[in-house]
């Protein structure tokens, strides 16, 4: 039997210091509060996702279209909760 699919969307973005330098090896994590209505019929793990900023300051996180996740950003203070949008990419600091 194959493996179901879900919709996911790539949420991105990068982490610059004051002068515009991109801050290197930041973490960022998203820990799943809800889920959305229907998601294909399977059951979704909660864990926390995490990443690091690269050398352009550059992170993604692939998380589940519609689910309400708390991101952290523990180095620059931030923290939202957000509803993951109904696109294939959205930029972190644009989700309003």
């Amino acid at each position: 039997e194959s493996t179901p699919t879900v919709s996911t969307c790539i949420v991105k973005d990068h982490i610059l210091d004051l002068g515009g330098s991109a801050v290197v090896n930041v973490a960022i994590s998203a820990r799943l509060l809800s889920l959305p209505v229907l998601v294909s019929g399977v059951a979704v793990e909660d864990k926390v996702i995490s990443a690091k900023t690269d050398a352009n300051g550059f992170f993604q996180l692939t998380l589940l279209q519609g689910a309400i996740v708390d991101i952290v950003i523990p180095a620059v203070g931030y923290r939202r909760t957000i509803t993951v949008p109904s696109s294939t990419s959205a930029n972190l600091f644009e989700i309003s």
